[in-house]
């Protein structure tokens, strides 16, 4: 019977250490629901990119708070009995048991992006400020401007979308290709200088540049209507511009969402019965490096970055598609920059483990 006592013993001891749970469940529940929550955004922005292509209208769904309650039952029971008769010498039946039960409640709340702070936030220009932010924080200038701005001292960049269209004008390729250079050579930069009043962005060239370098930062200035004698330059919201600034017209998120719909490569079927709108196709490889690439076809692909199902098709990134990738995380990355009432809305985890 000792050996039962011992057994009994042990499995007490081993539900008695089982008690507390909960700071296991962290490093699990924080990767977990991270990752969960990153694929669902990934998946979101590229469906409002393909509905937009199709005339639907774009939704966005937050998840507003997770919790994860956890439940852990044990029961032990241990018995002991015996039997005697004339027939039968006496027996010994004992009994040893136990059960544990595992339980994991997650409840999650989501929440329609509506109203009217949202609706500004995608219809809203991006103020110049945050498009110089995304530059000095080491974002390529060409890319930058390509995606959030829609001309710079009145030259134009171009814009797909199936109530108007605008093609690119020359000086605006050139002046990428050349802003690229020369913040390549590190002679480019921005700072903010605040008064009393307001904050005034600057956008500025060094003068210590080599001859190669000088000769493009003349052509910016000289194409940009600039004083060719100065060296810093106010940032402003706008088509035209005075001799010491900047005018950008900037975009707003859903102009930059309806844009990058114009590089789905949609099915042929679809354009032919006119459930999609048609763009026509850059040809310039420069401008091929800064878009987006979006696939679709019948089947779901096999190695993709982010994929979704619209409308019995898939559209997708390929995963190696690294240059596609950057532009849909800084997507994301604007999308949540423009939503400046978004700190009171988080996801906010709650994990009750006792």
């Amino acid at each position: 019977m000792n050996k039962f006592l011992i057994i009994g013993f042990g499995i007490v001891t081993f539900f008695a250490g089982c008690r507390s749970f909960g700071p296991t469940t962290i490093p699990r529940d924080r990767f977990d629901y991270s990752s969960a929550i990153s694929e669902s955004v990934k998946n979101q922005v590229l469906l409002n990119i393909v509905k937009l292509r199709y005339g639907d209208m774009p939704v966005f769904v937050d998840v507003s708070s997770v919790i994860s309650q956890y439940e852990l039952a044990n029961d032990f029971s241990y018995g002991f009995g015996w039997t005697y008769s004339s027939a039968i010498p006496t027996e010994r039946t004992p009994s040893v048991g136990g059960s544990s039960k595992y339980i994991e409640r997650p409840t999650i709340t989501y929440a329609p992006q509506t109203g009217e702070k949202f609706t500004k936030s995608l219809l809203t220009p991006i103020p110049p400020s945050a498009i110089l932010f995304l530059i000095q924080s080491g974002k390529s200038v060409d890319v930058v401007f390509y995606l959030c701005v829609q001309s710079v001292n009145g030259i134009n960049n171009r814009y797909e979308a199936s109530m108007r269209s605008a093609p690119i004008h020359p000086d605006f390729v050139e002046l990428l290709k050349r802003m690229r250079k020369v913040q390549q050579s590190g002679m480019i930069g921005t700072r903010t200088q605040t008064d009393e009043k307001k904050q005034t962005s600057l956008f500025y060239f060094s003068k210590d540049v080599s001859p190669e370098i000088a000769e493009d930062v003349k052509w910016i200035k000289q194409k940009l209507g600039l004083n060719p004698q100065a060296s810093e330059f106010k940032v402003v919201y706008g088509s035209t511009n005075q001799q010491d600034e900047i005018a950008i017209m900037s975009r707003s998120v859903m102009e930059i969402l309806v844009q990058q719909a114009s590089s789905i490569d949609v099915p042929a079927e679809d354009l032919q019965q006119n459930r999609a709108y048609a763009v026509a196709k850059t040809e310039d490889p420069f401008l091929e490096l800064m878009s987006m690439h979006i696939h679709s076809g019948r089947q779901k692909p096999a190695d993709a970055f982010v994929s979704i199902s619209y409308r019995g098709k898939w559209f997708w990134i390929e995963d190696t598609d690294f240059k596609s990738k950057q532009l849909l995380s800084g997507l994301m990355l604007l999308l949540s920059l423009m939503e400046s009432d978004r700190g009171g809305n988080q996801p906010v985890i709650t994990v009750p483990t006792g």
